[in-house]
């Protein structure tokens, strides 16, 4: 008798463990644009990993990283795949996209005349033979695939993404309302390290905007926070300790780190959301998804 309780102790406990909910967080930072040799120049987005990866691993999150040249087109929807599929209902899911954004000619058939787009390892600043817009992560992508991490972790689970690049507000392509009115940057040269975008639209006057077909959908994240608004302009800023980050990459440190080390997704956005215009002078591009 007591071996059986002892086995029904240990599968229980096996069942609980195989049940509890996951924390896990993908960080993608592009640093080393100009080795593609595509028209970007480098930033520091990789810094962004280095600051963040450990307090979300101290705060119990599995980190997946892609930096670099490992960031193509096809590895990062590729990672956003393998995620959904690995996430369980209740999941607490966290997403950072760090480094080049441009806007584009809008080819989807929405309502919208140029789409926001985040700027792969492999991508083009203009178009060309090796990038007639194809390489771009345009937020009609990003889009379909948090839905369907959404999907997985269910109501109970939370999803939060960070935008941190040029171009990146509606960069999920949500229609919640908007916490807060986004401003383009009025930073001048030489203030901040580099600007994380170009703003010339890709493709203009070459590719054809498709026929408005459909409206643009809700935002699948119950967080979003992008760096700007989408015709808007994201600095690189130096931190406390001379390093150069991404502003919104550094706010979410100081969220984390005045905090206790605490990752609360409520909080952290409350965090950014009041912060953020006190070390730039603009706005972040703030929503939250419908319960």
């Amino acid at each position: 008798m007591k071996k059986i309780l002892l086995i029904l102790s240990l599968a229980l406990t096996f069942f609980a463990v195989q049940t509890e909910a996951k924390k896990v967080a993908l960080l993608v930072g592009i640093s080393n644009y100009e080795t593609a040799n595509l028209g970007w120049k480098n930033l520091h987005a990789t810094n962004d990993l280095d600051l963040l990866t450990p307090l979300f691993r101290k705060a119990g999150f599995e980190v997946q990283e892609i930096r670099n040249n490992a960031a193509t087109h096809n590895a990062v929807i590729n990672k956003l795949d393998k995620l959904a599929a690995y996430c369980k209902k209740g999941d607490k899911v966290f997403i950072l996209l760090s480094g080049h954004g441009q806007q584009k000619v809008n080819t989807f058939g929405d309502d919208e005349t140029y789409t926001q787009t985040f700027i792969p390892f492999n991508a083009a600043k203009k178009y060309c033979a090796k990038d007639k817009g194809e390489k771009h992560l345009t937020d009609d992508e990003i889009n379909v695939k948090l839905k369907a991490i959404k999907k997985q972790i269910g109501p109970s689970g939370e999803l939060m993404v960070a935008l941190d690049a040029c171009h990146s507000g509606d960069g999920t392509r949500g229609e919640a309302e908007i916490d807060e009115e986004p401003q383009v940057s009025t930073q001048q040269d030489g203030d901040m390290p580099a600007e994380r975008g170009d703003g010339d639209i890709f493709g203009y006057g070459i590719l054809k905007k498709a026929r408005t077909t459909k409206k643009r959908g809700p935002t699948p994240c119950d967080y979003e926070v992008a760096a700007c608004a989408s015709q808007g302009v994201s600095m690189e800023f130096r931190g406390d300790d001379g390093k150069i980050y991404g502003a919104l990459s550094y706010l979410f440190y100081k969220g984390i780190t005045s905090n206790n080390g605490a990752v609360n997704f409520g909080t952290l956005y409350n965090y950014v959301k009041k912060n953020y215009s006190k070390t730039m002078k603009t706005e972040p591009h703030c929503r939250r998804g419908e319960k």
